[in-house]
């Protein structure tokens, strides 16, 4: 944004102030709480001005991008603007106007970073740009697990075949709920110890710090080693 646009934005809130203070300044009645109507009015242009520069957080996801950010009072819209490049303006930039919030960006290309900011119109003035959020899209199904784009697995396909991944990548399912999803979990015991599963969801070790009577331990110290409060076998001291 130009020098010229940051002053005639700045200039148009500037002048909705001080044309809220000289029609204060005229007002003599009290509200009902017993308030000087200058001061009840002079509340309310406050809050309207607030803040002109909104806050951005880009989240990756599958072959898209989703947006979200905090609302600016008085805004009538908001501007996103996009590149590929991690410094650009409003100039060299994409602009997508009128975007709200959450705004997902779709069709954008797996592993390939793009930067952001956001814009609000206020009085028909578009104010400052928001600091610039770069993210990456991730492609669900690839067999890699991409964290950058908020995939939790990936297990080549986009089915729900029971193994605890999701159709976009996401885990279902949760140790406790009597159901091994295997590439999360070893077994599943609903959340208790038993003859094949310790009670994390994962297959009872001597020397994993979970001691299971049900799997035949007497004590389990986190440790194999002979000679302090629990044996290599977890059978005794």
């Amino acid at each position: 944004m130009n020098i010229r646009k940051i002053l005639f934005y700045k200039l148009g809130i500037g002048g909705i102030i001080i044309s809220g203070i000289i029609t204060a300044c005229s007002v003599s009645r009290k509200d009902v709480n017993g308030n000087n109507g200058i001061l009840a009015l002079l509340a309310t242009i406050s809050a309207t001005a607030g803040s002109v520069t909104p806050t951005l957080t880009a989240t990756g996801g599958n072959l898209q991008i989703v947006f979200s950010w905090d609302t600016i009072a008085g805004a009538e819209s908001y501007n996103l603007y996009h590149s590929t490049s991690a410094s650009f303006t409003s100039q060299t930039g994409s602009k997508i106007a009128s975007v709200t919030t959450p705004y997902v960006h779709t069709g954008q290309v797996d592993a390939t970073s793009r930067s952001y900011f956001l814009t609000a119109v206020r009085g028909g003035q578009e104010g400052p740009a928001s600091s610039i959020q770069t993210a990456m899209a991730g492609l669900c199904g690839n067999n890699i697990t991409q964290t950058y784009a908020s995939e939790a697995c990936d297990d080549g396909n986009t089915i729900d075949n029971g193994n605890g991944c999701s159709t976009t990548c996401k885990r279902i399912g949760f140790c406790g709920d009597g159901t091994r999803q295997s590439i999360f979990e070893a077994c599943d015991s609903f959340g208790v110890n038993a003859v094949a599963c310790d009670s994390d969801c994962t297959a009872p070790v001597c020397g994993d710090g979970i001691r299971n009577a049900q799997a035949g331990e007497t004590c389990d110290d986190g440790n194999v080693n002979n000679g302090d409060t629990c044996n290599s076998t977890c059978s005794g001291p």
